[in-house]
């Protein structure tokens, strides 16, 4: 193009040189349309239309990304997604204007309007891997963004500011006169007009929240000002725009996803597990979805369907380590400890480096009288996490009240438990419990009955009477000069 601009026409000589550059072309363009199809998975029904729905849209985007370069209002982040239907007149009308402008175009190429022609062409023809010729993973969400214009911009705008040399320059003697001051006034506004359309990225929420006031239906912008509600512990907030994301489209699996999730952590386990079977229900393969799943229906204490979920999602995914992880604490919480610790120590094959796997296998064990190999997860735990307040607390009780003489060490418990607590801010009645079977176990009586004493009423104040009884208990033997010590099981 740029050759028949300078040229006037293009030699068979000219091709031979950019047939090298049209084949690194097509193997980019390639591997891009690969990308988007199986890494970015830009495949479904958001992307399913018909050849000429495409081209119908191909000639909206064009004349749209025409119009903002003449007048850039409104800006939106996310524009609204057009559903085109070639049965309406009215849907032809970009396309006809566009046959129209390129054929008057290419007859007078070689006119006053050759400036025009190659703007246009050039405008055209870099656009074109951004129009709905391919699937892009973005265009379920729009088919439009002011991005994707912004190498093809340079034709139009390079042609405007051209026109716009050539007009001062016929002012003649008054030229700079006017040249400073308009270039200064312009600069000014864009300046300005940035300054304020970049306010709107100050962060999520205003992006997004924004994007809702010029695109109301966008349910993306609701669904991430959900996400980023949430991560600002907002989760009534989050909520509300989960639920309108999902009423302006009811089949989005991620929002009913993660609306369960939020339900999940208001303790809202009916909501929670509704969320999910609605999203099972539109994406029965979705392994994310029967593990949430089958955790909200285990806080409802049906352990039967819990289970047959979290084997539902491994089935789906067999290196899944969140199911495998919540299979394994479920099997323990029913009793079926060696069942538990296979499943555990699989997920210690998939996972070998994740910390919480090791505490969650070194309970198993502990369950199953295993001191020693719990003590010794426990520790690979606190390599891999050393603030890890369950290990430090899980190895510190191991430490001090392990029926095998040889696994306890009652200084290293007091460390262990003395640091949990600090990081628990003196304020966890389990941790205290822990610490006063460490004071006792290294021979701090005095420590251990004022330590048992305060977790008792931190275990009286929230109601967790198991840990009260417990400590009643192991009370009388450190008044008595005497630790806690386990009895011992047979594996």
């Amino acid at each position: 193009l740029c050759l028949w601009w300078r040229e006037g026409g293009i030699k068979q000589r000219d091709l031979r040189l950019f047939l090298p550059f049209v084949l690194i072309s097509l193997l980019a363009s390639g591997w891009t349309i690969w990308e988007q199809k199986f890494h970015s998975h830009a495949t479904g029904a958001e992307w399913v239309q018909t050849p000429l729905q495409r081209i119908l849209i191909s000639a909206d985007a064009i004349w749209f990304y025409l119009l903002k370069l003449a007048w850039p209002h409104p800006l939106i982040f996310i524009y609204p997604r057009w559903n085109v239907d070639p049965s309406r007149w009215f849907a032809w009308i970009p396309l006809v204007a566009l046959l129209i402008a390129a054929t008057v175009l290419f007859v007078k190429r070689n006119t006053a309007l050759r400036p025009l022609a190659f703007a246009f062409a050039y405008f055209v023809i870099t656009l074109f891997p951004v129009l709905d010729f391919f699937d892009v993973y973005f265009f379920r969400y729009s088919f439009v963004s002011d991005h994707f214009q912004y190498l093809a911009s340079m034709g139009p705008l390079a042609l405007a500011g051209a026109g716009v040399v050539m007009a001062v320059e016929k002012v003649g003697t008054h030229r700079l006169a006017i040249q400073a001051p308009s270039t200064l006034a312009i600069l000014l506004i864009l300046g300005a007009l940035t300054f304020h359309q970049s306010a709107k990225y100050h962060d999520l929420i205003t992006l997004y929240q924004a994007t809702l006031a010029q695109n109301p239906k966008c349910w993306m912008a609701e669904y991430n000002l959900g996400l980023a509600l949430k991560n600002q512990g907002q989760l009534d907030e989050a909520i509300v725009h989960y639920r309108r994301a999902i009423n302006i489209w009811p089949d989005y699996v991620e929002a009913h996803y993660n609306l369960g999730g939020a339900y999940i952590e208001k303790g809202e386990f009916d909501e929670a597990r509704a969320e999910y079977r609605r999203a099972i229900e539109i994406r029965p393969d979705e392994a994310d979805s029967h593990n949430n799943y089958g955790s909200a229906l285990r806080e409802l204490k049906q352990f039967d369907q819990a289970e047959s979920e979290y084997k539902r999602a491994l089935s789906l995914r067999p290196q899944y380590l969140d199911a495998r992880l919540n299979l394994g604490s479920l099997l323990l919480q029913r009793g079926r400890t060696a069942e538990a610790i296979a499943n555990l120590e699989t997920a210690r094959r998939l996972q070998p480096n994740d910390a919480t796997t090791h505490v969650t296998l070194a309970l198993a064990l502990m369950k199953n009288g295993q001191t020693g190999e719990a003590a010794a997860e426990l520790s690979r735990a606190l390599e891999l996490a050393p603030d890890k307040v369950s290990a430090l607390n899980s190895l510190a009780w191991v430490l001090a009240t392990a029926a095998d003489d040889s696994v306890r060490d009652g200084k290293r418990a007091v460390q262990l438990a003395e640091r949990a607590n600090a990081l628990a801010s003196n304020n966890n009645a389990a941790i205290l419990h822990t610490l006063a079977a460490a004071y006792a176990e290294a021979g701090r009586f005095d420590e251990a009955q004022q330590t048992a004493r305060r977790a008792m009423k931190l275990a009286s104040q929230t109601a967790n009477n198991a840990v009260y009884n417990a400590i009643r208990d192991e009370l009388l033997l450190y008044e008595l000069g005497l630790p806690y010590h386990q009895t011992k099981q047979v594996p």
